[in-house]
């Protein structure tokens, strides 16, 4: 972050923190004004965080649109 990055890429960002952790890492990237690109397992962290959701199965784009139909 201290370069200044043009886009952040995360992957499994809240694994292995505990809740407070993880609240704490949500809030951060929340405010950062940078693009994300998140590997996750983590639902509701691509629901708080991502406005857009790929899912991957075997290798091939199995759902791709806002997060929230994705996810329902």
């Amino acid at each position: 972050l201290a370069r200044n990055p043009r886009v952040l890429l995360l992957d499994e960002p809240t694994a292995g923190l505990d809740p407070a952790g993880r609240r704490g890492l949500i809030g951060l990237l929340a405010g950062l004004s940078v693009p994300l690109l998140v590997a996750t397992h983590d639902l509701p962290l691509a629901a708080a965080l991502c406005p857009r959701t790929v899912v991957l199965d075997g290798g091939a784009v199995a759902a791709d649109g806002p997060t929230a139909a994705v996810l329902a």
